[in-house]
């Protein structure tokens, strides 16, 4: 089960779930309201519960997923880098977007709605960022963040015309490759950096 924040990871697990994701406020889409990154929302989960806790959040690499193994996470979920493959079916425009973007070129809107999520920095973003400082409700922006205009726009390469979600790792990811490819250089990555761990620590 997805989760914002420890405390909706112990309410999880109290539910019966067998494992939690931890988002931190990197992540693509709904991350929570509380504002909280993966660094200190991860670690706060695996304290207070005792299933498994996967990682989400920021995570693109074998530096993310070694960080993320040490805070405490049995396992990391990537979403963003994951879109950024050669077998991910959505448009080119949108991975070729992920490839050449920064980091600052992502942001949240509809926290005003409590609904906070994370999306590309497109007209649509800052056309609701814009409704957001007039007096509006849910229904206001929901042509605007219809998921079927979506992943229209996702398939058809539209960068600029619907609410497409990427989190803050766009500007750590460098190239569309195999998934294959990637998990593996993650993987090996990881394993890397936790080996040399021990001799900053010394």
């Amino acid at each position: 089960h997805k989760v914002t924040a420890p405390q909706h990871a112990k309410s999880a697990e109290r539910a019966g779930v067998d494992a939690v994701i931890i988002v931190g406020y990197e992540s693509a889409g709904h991350p929570g309201m509380n504002q909280v990154g993966t660094f200190v929302n991860l670690p706060a989960a695996a304290e207070e519960v005792s299933v498994p806790v996967i990682a989400a959040g920021g995570i693109c690499d074998g530096k993310s997923m070694a960080a993320a193994l040490s805070l405490g996470a049995e396992g990391v979920m990537i979403g963003t880098r994951a879109v950024a493959t050669e077998e991910c079916p959505v448009h080119q425009n949108f991975k070729d977007w992920i490839v050449n973007a920064g980091i600052t070129d992502t942001i949240i809107i509809q926290r005003s709605l409590r609904n906070a999520a994370r999306a590309i920095k497109n007209d649509v973003a800052l056309t609701i960022l814009g409704l957001e400082q007039t007096d509006i409700k849910m229904k206001d922006v929901m042509p605007y963040t219809d998921m079927i205009r979506s992943r229209d726009a996702m398939m058809s390469g539209d960068m600029n015309n619907a609410m497409l979600t990427a989190g803050q790792c766009v500007g750590r990811i460098h190239a569309v490759q195999p998934v294959g490819e990637v998990l593996r250089e993650m993987t090996e990555e990881a394993e890397t950096c936790i080996k040399a761990l021990s001799s900053k620590i010394i």
